[in-house]
């Protein structure tokens, strides 16, 4: 994995860079120069030392990076200068031969430009590291790197930054090892391609970008239009399905046409003259069935109306001879039928023994 390792300084900006490829550094240059990444380049933000307070806590061991981050925040809020809610906390991973827990205290402003700043030279970095971490854990004492005007500790379950003038009082006592860019940069690829700590957690975490494999686009390209083939030819086949279903009940209702009219050489069309045939036999209109049944009903449902005479007509057409004590039960009737969804017309009324009589025609509307 080839590694690009942004510092940033500590004013604003980017203060340089250098490349890693198998560990080694093949390529650096000043921040204000420009940067080529190809796509296997891993991209390592490095956070100036003194603005990252870096502590070794005793946590419970298998807390999730949230429980872990909320216990630091606990522990930490009595040693903090600035008020622990303006200060963002990371949690490193557990190592078995570390004591403790490496904790990362940062501001959130300061998180929030080193980000701003990347972003504006077009840059994305996968991890933030803080620059302490970046230099090997002796068997004993510390190991001291300066760096200008700031030297940098780390020793075990400790890590630091201050000016070299403050780092001698500090230090006083303690066996310091002093080492330079020779012996630092050949473990740079393993302490920053997997750092023991990352500032890029909780609200500054990374977020995943969507990356498609164009082989994987064409294969789901093509599974579509493959489901819509297969789509369109069920479509197709249901529809031949129906149309020779069709043309088949059309050739029975033919066949059985020709069976059930008389024999006639002259038949051309026996499904035309079948439907014909059933007219006449059922009648036009709505049928005689229906037409005298909508008067049947109209007529028991009044009292003291007599039914004297029927008579159905090709046409569609019912004629009914009533007999009522009144005219507006003869009316009533004629309502009762038209609600049934027939038009009605009724004669004019006459005497017959001693009762109205009136003649009554149904008809299809």
């Amino acid at each position: 994995m080839n590694l690009v390792l942004i510092l940033l300084a500590g004013e604003g900006g980017l203060e340089s860079w250098l490349r890693l490829v198998d560990g080694e550094v093949v390529e650096r240059a000043s921040g204000s120069e420009p940067l080529r990444l190809d796509a296997e380049d891993r991209l390592v933000a490095i956070a100036p030392g003194d603005s990252v307070t870096l502590r070794w806590l005793d946590l419970e061991a298998g807390l999730t990076p949230a429980q872990a981050a909320a216990a630091a925040r606990l522990l930490l809020a009595d040693q903090s200068a600035e008020p622990i809610g303006e200060l963002h906390v990371a949690i490193g991973r557990e190592v078995p031969e570390e004591p403790g827990r490496c904790v990362a205290l940062v501001s959130a402003a300061a998180m929030a430009d080193w980000l701003d700043r990347c972003a504006a030279a077009g840059l994305e970095p996968a991890v933030i590291v803080p620059e302490p971490l970046l230099l090997p854990v002796p068997n004993d004492g510390l190991v001291r790197y300066d760096r200008g005007a700031l030297s940098l500790f780390r020793g075990e379950a400790e890590a630091f930054a201050m000016e070299a003038d403050t780092a001698e009082l500090v230090v006083a006592g303690r066996r310091v090892t002093a080492i330079d860019s020779s012996l630092l940069e050949p473990g740079l690829a393993a302490l920053a391609g997997d750092p023991l700590l990352d500032l890029r957690q909780g609200p500054f975490a990374r977020r995943r970008q969507l990356r498609l494999d164009p082989a994987l686009l064409r294969r789901l390209a093509m599974l579509a239009a493959a489901l819509l083939l297969v789509t369109l030819a069920i479509q197709v086949a249901a529809i031949l399905r129906y149309t020779l279903g069709a043309d088949a009940l059309e050739a029975e209702t033919r066949q059985v046409a020709a069976h059930a009219l008389p024999r006639n050489p002259g038949v051309t069309n026996p499904s035309g003259e079948l439907a014909d045939r059933l007219v006449e036999l059922r009648g036009g209109g709505a049928g005689y069935d229906a037409t005298a049944a909508a008067l049947f009903a109209a007529v028991k449902a009044i009292p003291n109306v007599e039914l004297n005479g029927l008579s159905f007509s090709t046409d569609g057409s019912l004629r009914a001879t009533l007999a009522a004590d009144n005219q507006a039960v003869l009316d009533d009737v004629a309502r009762r039928v038209e609600a049934s969804g027939f038009a009605t017309e009724l004669g004019p009324p006459r005497n017959g023994g001693g009762r109205r009589v009136a003649d009554l025609t149904v008809r299809p509307q």
